[in-house]
């Protein structure tokens, strides 16, 4: 090569660019140092907790046990013991006949809702979700008024009108106990599907039948495959929910001889001696089987993915007209509320205001005395109070951690983000009460025992993937080119914030606090085991008064519970203008 003298040069290669080390990443993005607090603040909620079960489950002592030696017994005593294998089995046969039956009927609810000439859907589709807002404990007091066998209303009416001696129904069995629980479990797979079925291109139905497709292998071949992801996503719910839960099978299963997990781990802390680590064992399995559970879920939804459509708008859905089947279900849909909540709520009001739980029924029985004796005390207005602090405040820290670490990640791009959202998302599959004991053996000996802030804690750890999902829909709506007109016009991020992203951020804001509050006020398998007795909340106190053999305050608490509930649920709804049950099916 010659350069203009004429001389010739060498052309060197241009220099390799230099690897940017760690240091200039952090100082090139400022997300970096905003995201550490909130990095942290993960670590001690939920990696802390989950990292004192795993020492637990290994020592001899309990909590703060400064003679606490390391050993395999409760891992042992767990695996090997036949007790505890068949409340084990137990917990799985539980768990996975709720769910199918559940999933079973929340997918054909939401089928007819959005997919059929079925009458009174509009109505149907608001009401199907409210039993997710009844606490299942609740309603399984409800149906113990209802369905116990020597006093159930159920029965006493069916023993007078045919003068028998017998028994229609017996809730305290294992059939009585898998139909509560799918009571209950059903909205959540309704909604997870509802969505779908409404967004599906209906065009493909539509060919299906134009080419001759029954409506059943329409169903199965086009509408089921397309749904499959929501339907997947409903399974994994209902099994994590149903194999967690402390309640039911605390009150309805343990009269009938049937144990599971969780309620064994609540006998190993609550019985005298308590055997913290061998409740921390109970915990590590229980928490390896909902890993399992999440692991071939995404396994699953990965697969199905491949039938999923992609594109802009598809054409308006014509009901499919089912003929005479939509009233079948109509039926099935009303007599699924009639047994869900219109019973449940009558069985708690005649419940409340009865002096003793008899088999015969007379104008004697009926009192104002439960009334009296349980919103007069003490104890229930320091539940109240704790329950509506906790309720109020605990979604506000919910929604600002939810709502920074959303932001970090999807905005300023935060280093770590998938990782540290992984971990944030570990609670869905964490059940409440594994980590409740986490939480006491994490927390033991420090200040915050024993107060209401580790109950705050506990709960927007156990919520935080609820919040994190709400915003993490609605923020990837959002045009980052906003935000970057913003802060190019001078504006920093607070700036830009307040004017551009959190005001069309407000109706996803107001869902997520309102969903938190409602989960809040009803939730008892964290509670169970980190409260003391000056942070005694309504879930707690119900419980108490079911162990007390006290009934009739108990159906007092479930109605304040239902009350706060469903005064929010309306709130929402006609105030605010907040349709939660959309909320939580467009997730």
């Amino acid at each position: 090569m010659h350069d203009t003298t004429g001389r010739t040069s060498l052309a060197l290669p241009d220099a390799a660019p230099r690897r940017r080390s760690v240091a200039d990443r952090m100082r090139a993005n400022p997300g970096t140092w905003l995201a550490i607090p909130f990095y942290l603040i993960v670590a001690v909620m939920v990696v802390m907790p989950l990292g004192y079960l795993v020492f637990a489950a290994f020592q001899t002592g309990s909590p703060s046990d400064p003679s606490s030696q390391f050993t395999l017994d409760n891992v042992k005593a767990v695996l090997g013991r036949e007790a505890y294998r068949r409340v084990l089995w137990n917990t799985l046969r539980l768990g996975a006949i709720v769910t199918v039956l559940s999933c079973a009927l929340g997918v054909l609810f939401a089928w007819f809702v959005a997919r059929t000439n079925m009458p009174g859907k509009r109505l149907l589709e608001v009401l199907l979700p409210l039993p997710l807002f009844l606490s299942p404990f609740a309603g399984g007091v409800a149906w113990v008024f209802l369905g116990s066998k020597s006093a159930g209303l159920i029965n006493v009416g069916y023993r007078a009108l045919f003068d028998t001696e017998k028994a229609l129904v017996n809730i305290f069995s294992f059939p009585g106990l898998v139909f509560a629980m799918v009571l209950f479990m059903t909205p959540y797979a309704y909604l997870f599907t509802l969505g779908p079925l409404r967004n599906m291109d209906a065009s493909l139905e539509e060919a299906s039948r134009v080419h001759g497709g029954s409506a059943v292998r329409t169903i199965t071949r086009i509408t089921l495959p397309l749904v499959l992801p929501g339907v997947l996503a409903a399974l994994l719910m209902a099994f994590v929910l149903s194999a967690e839960m402390f309640s039911l099978p605390g009150l309805i299963g343990v009269p009938a001889d049937y144990y599971t997990l969780p309620y064994f781990i609540y006998q190993a802390t609550n019985f005298s001696p308590p055997q913290w680590p061998l409740a921390a064992a109970g915990g590590l399995l229980l928490l390896a089987i909902m890993a399992i559970g999440v692991w071939l879920q995404r396994r699953a939804t990965r697969a199905s993915e491949r039938f999923v459509t992609v594109g802009g708008k598809g054409p308006a859905i014509v009901p499919a007209n089912v003929g005479r089947w939509r009233w079948l279900g109509a039926g099935l849909c009303w007599t699924y509320l009639s047994v869900a909540i219109f019973l449940p709520l009558l069985a708690l009001i005649v419940g409340a205001s009865m002096r003793s739980f008899t088999p015969s029924l007379s104008l004697e029985l009926f009192t104002v005395d439960n009334w009296v004796r349980v919103l007069t005390t003490e104890k229930f207005v320091q539940s109240l109070t704790n329950t509506l602090l906790i309720a109020v405040g605990g979604p506000l820290l919910g929604l600002v951690l939810g709502f920074s670490l959303t932001y970090l990640w999807q905005r300023l791009r935060a280093p770590f983000g998938k990782a540290v959202e992984t971990v944030a998302m570990l609670p869905v599959a964490i059940p409440g009460i594994v980590l409740g004991v986490g939480m006491v053996w994490a927390y033991v000996g420090t200040p915050i025992y024993g107060t209401l802030a580790i109950l705050v804690i506990a709960y927007v750890s156990r919520f935080l993937p609820h919040v994190l999902r709400i915003f993490s829909a609605t923020l990837v709506q959002i045009d980052p080119v906003l935000d970057e007109a913003s802060r190019v016009s001078g504006a920093g991020i607070v700036r830009t914030l307040r004017n551009i992203t959190l005001p069309l951020l407000k109706h996803s804001t107001l869902s997520a606090w309102l969903l938190l509050f409602m989960m809040m006020v009803r939730e008892l398998n964290v509670a169970i085991m980190v409260y003391s007795s000056q942070t005694t909340v309504l879930p707690v106190m119900l419980w108490s008064e079911i162990e007390g053999g006290q009934y009739g305050g108990a159906a007092v608490v479930a109605l304040v519970e239902v009350t706060i509930v469903a005064a929010a649920f309306v709130v929402a709804r006609k105030v605010l203008r907040v349709d939660l049950a959309k909320t939580m099916s467009d997730r």
